[in-house]
């Protein structure tokens, strides 16, 4: 109804103004003012509808407390005309010191903004995150086939978004989230492939004439598959997004799907052939060398024991597994271990009759006596496959301790969140704009913290200046002032301190000097000039936005209209209520009222696709579980951070509202999960193809845990090194985005990951993989699975 009758519920501009320690009740200041207002209309002659104590003493509260500060409001045809440099320089000269305002000048700034901090982040964290690159796949050569990935995923996400754009209405600064989010999934995807490749490799050992085929399609058919599970769960979690019908969260979501479609569809497809391409080359300009006095561990990243030995290590710079990790030995039953030889001499795998199951030609890393895997030499010696052996050797201790921490952190979470939307605290600290709405919030009884616009129109033949309309509307003030979380109120009714009812019926009634003087200054800010059918009451509220008692004051402002126009005499045609108040608890209302369906839509999907995937109905269970502990942990943390400013001083943010955006919180949500599901579908077919190999389920936890826990480390790394920039940006949003995405993936990497996930899985034992038999036939039947 606003949209119709105004060019928005509030005031399009307002600004605070001060003179030098004078009062706002000096003649002085009320001189100043108008030299002000003049300079400001004969500059921008569309400026209208001043709102000001020296207009009206009794608006909106408009002197601050200490008396030294006062609130004025105008209106204009067409803001979006006019930027905070063309008021500025409209007054400039004046004595006045004014700080301006305004939910449409805000809106200018934060796109601008967000566009600046999104350009510089790219241009400083892309080439870093090449030289990561470069170390983490051990190679110049190797991170080749990634950034084509990389690359294929964001034209084709920008050409998709630019048809879009065709037909609805997107974000602006969209394409620069697509560059971070769509860098950051490409190479999230390809390092799985990458991984699994040079794995194949060093099982396989081709003759280096061979051709690589057998190597890549292998390749495809596990963590190519493992990638399609990845983007399929991906897109289903954020195509649930688009159940809210948010205009913000729509565009985002939509992009997010474009960006896992495409990376997982040149994950199956751009990448086999450029490494079929590249072939051995792959390997060429390794990093190598210049690890050589490095520390173990961040040598271990580059995974120099799986790149396959393509010529002299002066030429190529890898250097050959360690003759240790390549022999294969065979426990005779007197405990004594000897290297099987084939007719050449070489090293010959453990014989095919002691492997269960039986394998083909390559060889194994492990050997099975008395129907017990025993490790490798090289697992022996690796700290991290001791480290989670011995989590899942003891693993109540760390279910409790860890599960109990996150138990308490989701509980803090739930208990103590305040949500509302950013609005204008997401501003930059040194953004021109704050000073006048910092000042509104703490130097203003009530008008700067949350407020309430009640839009009124009498039917037809009625005008808002009968006699009955004007009496009812002063009765519906008078009941909003006694409210408790009212601070001020403002109407056609309460203009003047010293003006009665019966002064207003008589200036409404009679085209008197006063009374046109009061409709032409009264009339465009509370009813339409040219149709005396529509009225308008402001409320400002002493209540913040993330106040949990603002449903209740709303509520009662909407049950305080539609009673005090119940008698058929005053009945109106269309009545509502709006504001920054209403805005936000009707968001929250939407939110809540969504939200179940769109858990259902993104927990069902995760279960079927696990389902698929792992055989089991137990582990898409504890999937759902264990994300949902790291995500609300991970929230628990943000609100320590932003909603508590903790991190004010070190991030250079004020979250003067103390809350969480919602919507941003929601968009946090679906990425994280759907990623955090990525991590944990590439475990699962880790630890599942172990366990099909081995039957031994506690070994299979272990290895699959300790040999994909470094690569899922490295690949958390560099997705937060995409999107961890946005940590530099001045927006509060990007900030929170930024922080939210990136703690949860590093949380549910590292610690649920390695630690939460082989300690359940290891109390479950065998029931890990287990499904009635209706459902393992028709999970057979699908083929998906291993």
């Amino acid at each position: 109804m606003f949209s119709r009758y105004y060019k928005s519920p509030s005031p399009d501009i307002f600004a605070v103004l001060s003179l030098h320690g004078t009062k706002v009740t000096d003649p002085a200041f009320n001189s100043a003012y108008f030299d002000m207002k003049l300079a400001l209309i004969s500059n921008i002659p569309e400026a209208t509808s001043f709102i000001s104590y020296f207009d009206f003493p009794r608006f909106h509260g408009s002197i601050s407390e200490d008396g030294y500060k006062t609130f004025i409001s105008f209106r204009l045809p067409d803001p979006s005309k006019y930027s905070l440099e063309d008021y500025q320089k409209a007054i400039y000269g004046t004595s006045l010191k004014v700080d301006f305002g305004g939910s449409e000048l805000a809106g200018q700034e934060i796109p601008k903004r967000l566009g600046e901090d999104l350009a510089k982040i790219e241009a400083g964290s892309i080439p870093v995150l090449i030289v990561l690159l470069v170390f983490a796949y051990g190679g110049v050569v190797a991170t080749l086939p990634a950034l084509l990935l990389a690359v294929w995923t964001l034209v084709l996400t920008l050409a998709a978004l630019h048809l879009v754009a065709l037909g609805f209405n997107v974000t602006t600064y969209v394409t620069n989230v697509a560059t971070a989010f769509g860098i950051g999934i490409a190479i999230d995807f390809s390092i799985f492939m990458h991984l699994r490749f040079c794995e194949e490799m060093q099982r396989q050992r081709p003759a280096p004439s061979a051709e690589l085929l057998p190597v890549v399609e292998k390749m495809l058919a596990t963590s190519g598959r493992t990638v399609l599970f990845s983007g399929a769960l991906l897109m289903s979690a954020l195509l649930g997004a688009l159940q809210f019908n948010m205009y913000y969260l729509t565009t985002m979501a939509l992009t997010m799907v474009f960006i896992a479609f495409f990376a997982a569809l040149g994950a199956v497809t751009v990448l086999p052939a450029l490494y079929l391409v590249l072939g051995r080359g792959l390997f060429l300009l390794s990093v190598q060398p210049l690890l050589r006095g490095a520390d173990s561990f961040l040598r271990g990243l580059c995974r120099p024991d799986l790149l396959p030995e393509v010529g002299p290590a002066e030429e190529s710079g890898c250097r050959p597994a360690p003759q240790a990790d390549l022999e294969m030995m065979q426990v005779q039953a007197y405990g004594q271990v000897q290297p099987f030889e084939d007719s050449d001499g070489a090293p010959e795998p453990f014989p095919q009759q002691d492997l269960v199951p039986s394998p083909s030609s390559e060889p194994e890393e492990f050997v099975i006596v008395d129907g017990k895997v025993q490790p490798s030499r090289a697992d022996l010696s690796s700290w991290d496959f001791q480290g989670v052996r011995w989590v899942v050797r003891r693993p109540w201790p760390f279910l409790l301790g860890l599960g109990g921490v996150l138990v308490a952190l989701s509980a803090v979470f739930c208990l103590q969140v305040k949500l509302a939307s950013f609005d204008w605290a997401a501003l930059p600290l040194d953004s021109p704009l704050r000073p006048a709405f910092e000042s509104l919030l703490d130097d203003f009884r009530g008008s700067g913290k949350s407020d309430l616009q009640l839009f009124l129109r009498t039917p037809p033949g009625r005008a808002v200046t009968d006699e009955s309309f004007l009496r009812a509307l002063d009765s519906l003030c008078s009941q909003l002032e006694q409210q408790w979380f009212v601070g001020a109120v403002g109407s056609m009714v309460r203009l003047d301190a010293n003006l009665t009812l019966p002064d207003y019926l008589s200036i409404y009634a009679a085209p008197s000097p006063s009374g046109l003087r009061y409709r032409s200054q009264v009339l465009d800010p509370f009813f339409l000039a040219d149709l005396d059918q529509v009225a308008r009451v402001a409320v400002a509220l002493t209540l913040l936005p993330s106040d949990p008692r603002l449903g209740e004051a709303v509520r009662k402002v909407r049950a305080l209209l539609k009673d005090s126009f119940s008698e058929p005499s005053v009945q109106l045609e269309q009545a509502g209520v709006a504001g920054s108040a209403a805005r936000q608890v009707d968001t929250l209302s939407d939110l809540r009222r969504v939200l179940p369906a769109f858990l259902a839509v993104v927990v069902s999907a995760m279960f079927v696709f696990t389902l698929l995937l792992t055989g089991s109905v137990v582990l898409p269970l504890k999937t759902i579980a264990t994300a949902g502990l790291s995500i609300s942990a991970s929230f628990a943390l943000l609100m320590f951070v932003f909603q508590d400013n903790r991190g004010a001083r070190l991030l250079q943010f004020r979250n003067n509202l103390r809350c969480l955006d919602p919507i941003q919180l929601l968009f946090v949500f679906v990425v994280a999960f759907g990623l955090s599901l990525d991590y944990e579908v590439f475990l699962l077919g880790r630890i599942q193809e172990l366990f099909l190999r081995t039957g031994d389920a506690q070994y299979a936890i272990a290895k699959g845990v300790s040999s994909s826990a470094r690569v899922i480390s490295v690949a958390s790394v560099l997705i937060c090194c995409a999107i961890g920039g946005f940590l530099a940006s001045g927006i509060l949003i990007l900030k929170m985005i930024g922080m939210g995405i990136g703690l949860t993936i590093l949380l549910d990497a590292t610690v649920v990951r390695c630690i939460l996930l082989p300690a359940t899985m290891a109390l479950l034992g065998d029931y890990n993989w287990y499904a009635p038999p209706p459902l393992k036939r028709l999970v057979d039947l699908a083929g998906l699975r291993d």
